[in-house]
């Protein structure tokens, strides 16, 4: 990351210091500031994702704006990946706040949603506002490629862990605390008999908080649009601000511990590097 390479190197040493303090004291800080019921937590828990969901929808758009006037068998493919994903992130922003408020009309939910995915699109469309294709392309590729793996990561190592969440330790007297570095355990296997769902085994690494990081997609515009170059650092700070309030959040609703968190942000950032390397090593962004 040749533009961004300082600020990443500050949010580097951020994410191993918390890393550290949590090795340290995870389970007492997350027992300090536990609080299932607060209702802030409740709702950055309910639209917590939404960052990934609108990104699954810009790149989806931009891979369909994007698109070859000349139709072929790939321009189609396009398209159809285009409407796929934003499909998909519709559905997913509207499904998560139903999770967190069952009295919620799913429908309406959806509506809200579309009416905001339809302003959000517009707007970065028009702040790209270039006949470029390859471009846009390029763009919506990187968002997908961002959203898509840093999902694949996050769930095969929370499988993989099988770490109990902080909630679950507080309500269940057999549940203990378990350190981030050991993999695995036998309380999964002892506990889900007795009707534990595997769900409170997620803990390591912070599903949210990776998903939340997605908005770090949109430090790119400063490089696609030259009037927000001078932005760049405020766009990166402000997607680091909004990344930790939800990441905080995790931790009051016992979701997660700092460990889990900081992981779930370090996965993100590992993505996004690897992502910039295959769709912008070329350029200076």
């Amino acid at each position: 990351m040749k533009a961004y390479k300082g600020n990443f190197q500050i949010l580097s040493v951020i994410l191993i210091a918390l890393m550290f303090i949590g090795s340290l004291w995870d389970y007492q800080i997350s027992q300090a500031i536990f609080n299932i019921e607060n209702p802030i937590a409740v709702f950055l828990a309910a639209y917590g994702q939404m960052p990934a969901s609108l990104m699954m929808s810009i790149g989806g758009t931009l891979l369909i704006v994007g698109s070859e006037k000349k139709l072929g068998i790939g321009t189609i493919l396009q398209v159809l990946v285009g409407i796929v994903f934003n499909a998909f992130g519709l559905f997913m922003a509207s499904h998560e706040p139903t999770m967190y408020y069952p009295n919620a009309s799913f429908m309406m939910v959806v509506i809200i949603n579309i009416v905001l995915f339809v302003c959000v699109n517009a707007l970065i469309l028009r702040l790209l506002n270039t006949g470029d294709k390859k471009q846009l392309r390029n763009y919506g590729w990187f968002l997908i490629f961002i959203v898509f793996f840093q999902i694949l990561l996050i769930n095969g190592i929370k499988v993989l862990w099988g770490r109990p969440r902080m909630r679950l330790i507080a309500s269940n007297p057999d549940a203990t605390f378990q350190n981030w570095w050991i993999i695995g355990s036998d309380l999964k296997d002892k506990l889900m008999p007795t009707g534990v769902i595997s769900e409170e085994f997620k803990s390591f690494p912070s599903g949210h908080t990776a998903s939340a990081a997605c908005i770090f997609g949109l430090c790119i515009l400063p490089y696609l649009n030259t009037s927000l170059t001078k932005y760049k650092n405020g766009f990166f700070w402000s997607c680091v601000g909004i990344t930790l309030v939800i990441a905080f959040s995790r931790l009051v609703m016992g979701a997660h511990f700092l460990t889990d968190v900081t992981m779930g942000f370090t996965v993100f950032v590992v993505v996004f590097i690897v992502g910039h390397q295959l769709f912008y090593s070329d350029k200076k962004i």
